[in-house]
Order: C-alpha cells, then sequence, then structure tokens
C-alpha cells in the first residue's frame, strides 16, 4: 500500500498544472549505490532527465498460480558513458530498481513508489545511440515452500497425511 503525504495528496488534487517526474532508483553495485535518473532534469537535485524511454508497465497475474508478475522496460541516455563503465565492470543482472513518481513545487522527500523490481535481461548497450535498455521484473523465481499431499496425486499416502501440510 502506498502511503502519500498530504502535499502529494493536494499535488494530485489539483484539476491544471500537475505533470508528474518519474525517477529510476538503480543500485547498480554495492560500490556504486543507487544511481537516479529522471525523464527531464530535477532543478533542485542532481539527478539528470537520462530515461529515453519507458514502457507502460505490464502486469501478469497468474490466477491458478496465485502469482503475478509486472515488468517495464527502460531505455537510459549514456552519453557520458558512465552506465557503460559500470555494466562492464559489475554484473547487474538481478539488481534493484524502484521506479518513483514525483511532483515539482514539492520537497524530493514526498516521491512515492509506484513499482519495485529487478534487472532481467536482456540489457541492451547500443554503441550508436550510446543508449542502456534493459527489462525490470518484480518476480524473477517462484518457488513452492510446501504442499500438502492429495490421495490422487501420490500412491499409498496414509490417510492421516492427507490435506496436512
Amino acid at each position: 500500500m502506498k502511503i502519500l503525504t498530504d502535499n502529494t495528496k493536494a499535488k494530485i488534487a489539483e484539476q491544471y498544472g500537475n505533470e508528474p517526474f518519474y525517477v529510476i532508483a538503480i543500485y547498480w553495485s554495492d560500490n556504486e549505490g543507487y544511481s537516479y535518473y529522471s525523464d527531464r532534469d530535477i532543478a533542485t537535485t542532481n539527478i539528470k532527465g537520462q530515461v529515453l524511454e519507458m514502457s507502460d508497465l505490464d502486469a501478469i497475474v497468474n490466477v491458478s498460480n496465485s502469482s503475478d508478475s509486472q515488468s517495464i522496460t527502460l531505455t537510459l541516455d549514456d552519453i557520458d558513458g558512465k552506465i557503460k563503465d559500470i555494466i562492464d565492470n559489475h554484473d547487474v543482472h538481478k539488481r534493484d530498481v524502484m521506479l518513483f513518481q514525483w511532483f515539482e513545487g514539492l520537497v524530493f522527500e514526498d516521491l512515492f513508489l509506484l513499482f519495485r523490481g529487478k534487472i532481467n535481461s536482456p540489457l541492451v548497450w547500443n554503441e550508436g545511440k550510446r543508449t542502456v535498455s534493459l527489462t525490470v521484473v518484480t518476480q524473477l523465481e517462484d518457488k513452492e515452500v510446501g504442499f500438502s499431499p492429495e490421495e490422487g496425486e501420490f500412491p499409498n499416502i496414509p490417510t492421516e497425511l492427507v490435506d496436512q501440510p
């Protein structure tokens, strides 16, 4: 559940003049910590508008297995080569990524989380355009940790174990 500050709620309630900023936080490596990117420069911070493309948030719900997965695809501008240097020297697969939303006129701490996931393959470096494209997903692996045996699944189950986890 997202908890919004009173200032954020008031800004969202305004009818005109609200265009949110999207802020991406990526934990590239333990040495680098979180790096922040946005779809536009944020004047009150040192966050640059390096998000060139961002897909819609795709959500998949698997009713039979009681699971869901969400994904988003990002393309980041890397004209200075900092991201290329990171991916050349660190394994960034399964690193944390957070997508926040923020409104101009609020303090930066009023940003709120929309999506949390991990970097998934493929990670694509485009030398000509100097961009990095990556996919972020919420669920990478799903392992069942327990079950209750039923009579049809296993032969010769003791009756006291049927429907017991």
